[in-house]
């Protein structure tokens, strides 16, 4: 049923071709769309969408990139990864499997996740931190990845 999907988004936010935000809804609309490619397929660009367009931060790239070791069912690995979405700041994620005690463990002394590492080994500015808030906290402070939220 995309077509009652289609029918329910009132706007969508397109700024150069590219999707920048979420659907707003009518009244009637459920409170969560599931928003792909194939529900929005042959949605018209107005000048009302345009209008609604939400402001997304300027793309951070910092070199070299961040890294962030991440479990896949881990809602702090979400937090940091959705605060470093939401900065635009381009990262890499590295996976480690559950039972995987070896690899965080030479990295932060524990199991535990997700990590944060900045910077390569050898170099000056090279450190690695865990615990989701005091990673965001960081990474707000440092105007090296954007303004603060």
């Amino acid at each position: 049923s995309r077509q009652r999907v289609r029918n329910r988004l009132t706007s969508m936010a397109f700024v150069a071709g590219r999707l920048t935000a979420t659907p707003v809804l009518t009244s009637g609309a459920p409170k969560s769309v599931l928003c792909t490619k194939q529900a929005v397929r042959g949605y018209k660009r107005t000048s009302r969408s345009l209008q609604m367009a939400v402001a997304t931060p300027e793309r951070v790239i910092p070199s070299p990139l961040p890294r962030v070791y991440v479990y896949d069912h881990c809602p702090y690995c979400v937090r940091v990864r959705y605060f470093l979405g939401m900065k635009n700041v381009k990262h890499d994620v590295a996976w480690f499997l559950n039972d995987d005690v070896e690899n965080p463990t030479r990295l932060i002394g524990k199991k535990m996740v997700p990590i944060l590492e900045i910077g390569r080994p050898g170099d000056d500015d090279y450190s690695v931190m865990a615990e989701s808030l005091d990673i965001c906290k960081k990474l707000d402070a440092d105007p090296k990845y954007g303004p603060p939220m």
